[in-house]
């Protein structure tokens, strides 16, 4: 009998220790996740996509998760290189602890945003990523990016994943990728201008001033591999940053490749700057410089404009004149201006943030070439404005039109008022907003059939506060802040990289689905397209905020290949 009831002690035991090992094996286990899903740490993740399936074209980036529920030690993972000469790229997840919401649909805590890469593709160097240490009942995310080239074989591939533990065991997990018989284009066909400061970037990566050059273009590669330009990231050459005359054989030798079809460190092989913007080397603000000075400025605008030509590449020059004209002063200044960047040369594009309405109401519509209105006032919400309606076609006969938008799309006010809805829900690329939310401003652009999209900076705080613990700005997490300083220090290795966020991820899908939106247009007709879209979209402020929606739609679209 004693003998018995310590058989059944043994074997309850036994049975103790087998339901722990079960249930530490799931908390210590590997998930598979899409991009959409902004994972925080703090629990488990246990919402794992099933038999997860990834769909991308022929020269598109695409991008999966993997998520570590702890108590793990992870050494390192080993994923296919399904493509010859493109392995997949992996990344550690950096969170950042926001301590004020965006806005009422935002939230405080820690957020996944930058992405510090396991080996950078600038320097091939080895960054602080493994090992990683993920404790009891918490997550930490790895991010991979795979590229599939323009060669590759439409079909099914299987793609597995090896994450390495510290006792050199191994977890497997396995995702599918299936590749449409379709062909994303090197260039984006969509404009685009990224606001870029290389005194802040220099700033934040304590930098001299003569490795600007160097500096600008890994940002402008960045910037490119995620299908965005930095037009105003030439002026991180003083070749033509500059008060003395332009040397064209050395521009030419820092820059061709970006205007005609550049290499990038990975992915694409012909990628194109879609803008450029015109340097102010001689007359910043013009209203503070004296008339030889004006002079001197548009002299250089005019070598610029003639050597741009000889080269094919005017047709991507503009000057930002004027921002946001409110005060009579102010649309003066954009009248004035206007005058001598078209003394320079009367085909030169002058861009202004302003809606048609109130540049009619300033008697300066003659004086804009480049249009770009704010999202909120194309077809604002009813009431959130003096006027109503959808005015896009107020612009049907405008050559030029980008749009842009700014901290309306969160709340410019600093505060949370559940009642003040005019905005809330728009696009935008706030941390602590929806990866949909991120994702979609490209959709509402083929909507709206806008040419191009403004946007004011990817790297303020670099200049002004500690990214990588702050980003907080114009009353969101995030606004003009989509990289980060990738310091040794921050992240390892011994020289300065520029660091990508997830919402520059975002971004870049979004860019990605504009592709598809026009290819389809080419095969099918814009009004073919529009259906597939409306599934999503319904307007500028409204849209169906679920990452499987999205997903399915873009996967009905590329199946029309």
């Amino acid at each position: 009998m004693k003998f018995r009831f310590l058989f059944l002690q043994i074997l309850l035991l036994a049975l103790v220790v087998r339901i722990n090992g079960v249930i530490n094996q799931q908390r210590s286990s590997v998930v598979l996740e899409h991009s959409l899903q902004k994972v925080r740490p703090g629990a488990v993740y246990t919402t794992e996509t099933e038999n997860l399936v990834l769909y991308s074209a022929k020269n598109e980036y695409e991008s999966f998760q993997i998520i570590l529920n702890g108590p793990l030690e992870v050494d390192g993972v080993n994923i296919d290189e399904v493509f010859t000469g493109f392995p997949p790229l992996v990344h550690l997840q950096h969170y950042i602890n926001l301590t004020i919401a965006s806005d009422c649909l935002g939230e405080t805590g820690l957020w996944p945003d930058a992405l510090i890469p396991e080996i950078d593709v600038f320097d091939n160097q080895k960054r602080n990523v493994f090992p990683v240490s993920v404790a009891d009942n918490d997550n930490k995310a790895l991010w991979v990016d795979l590229f599939v080239p323009p060669n590759a074989k439409s079909g099914e591939y299987t793609i597995t994943v090896n994450v390495v533990l510290s006792n050199k065991s191994s977890i497997t997990k396995k995702l599918t990728l299936i590749v449409f018989n379709m062909v994303l284009p090197s260039a984006s066909t969509f404009a685009t201008e990224f606001g870029f400061s290389i005194y802040d970037a220099l700033k934040a990566h304590k930098l001299d001033p003569l490795q600007s050059l160097a500096l600008g273009q890994k940002y402008v590669d960045l910037a490119l591999m995620h299908r965005i330009t930095l037009g105003e990231a030439i002026h991180s050459d003083p070749v033509i940053n500059t008060r003395n005359e332009i040397d064209w054989v050395k521009f030419n030798a820092n820059w061709y490749d970006y205007f005609n079809g550049k290499k990038l460190p990975y992915g694409i092989d012909g990628a194109k700057l879609t803008s450029c913007q015109l340097p102010t080397s001689f007359c910043y603000n013009f209203s503070a410089c004296d008339e030889a000075t004006k002079q001197s400025q548009v002299s250089q605008w005019k070598d610029i404009s003639k050597y741009f030509k000889t080269k094919g590449w005017f047709e991507l020059l503009f000057d930002y004149t004027q921002d946001e004209p409110h005060l009579p002063s102010q649309w003066q200044q954009l009248k004035t201006r206007s005058q001598y960047v078209h003394q320079a040369d009367p085909d030169l594009r002058v861009l202004c943030t302003t809606e048609m309405q109130t540049a009619n109401e300033n008697d300066a519509q003659s004086y804009i070439d480049l249009w770009v209105p704010i999202i909120n006032f194309i077809e604002p919400k009813k009431g959130c404005w003096r006027f109503d309606g959808n005015f896009r076609s107020l612009y049907d006969n405008v050559k030029y039109l980008w749009w842009y938008q700014s901290c309306m799309s969160h709340g410019c006010g600093g505060r949370c008022d559940p009642k003040e809805t005019c905005t809330m829900g728009w696009p935008d690329y706030m941390v602590d907003h929806t990866a949909v939310t991120n994702r979609i401003m490209s959709w509402m652009s083929y909507l709206y059939n806008m040419q191009g999209e403004l946007y004011w900076s990817i790297n303020w705080a670099s200049g002004y506060q500690n990214p990588w613990t702050d980003i907080y700005f114009a009353n969101g997490n995030g606004d003009g802040t989509m990289t980060y300083p990738g310091t040794p220090t921050a992240v390892g290795g011994t020289s300065n990289i520029p660091i990508a966020s997830i919402r520059l991820k975002h971004i870049r899908d979004g860019l990605e689905d504009m592709e598809y939106f026009r290819l389809l247009e080419k095969k099918l007709g814009r009004s073919k397209v529009l259906p597939f879209l409306q599934t999503v979209v319904s307007n500028d402020y409204t849209f169906k905020n679920n990452a499987t929606t999205l997903l399915e739609t873009r996967k009905d679209i590329g199946s029309q290949f």
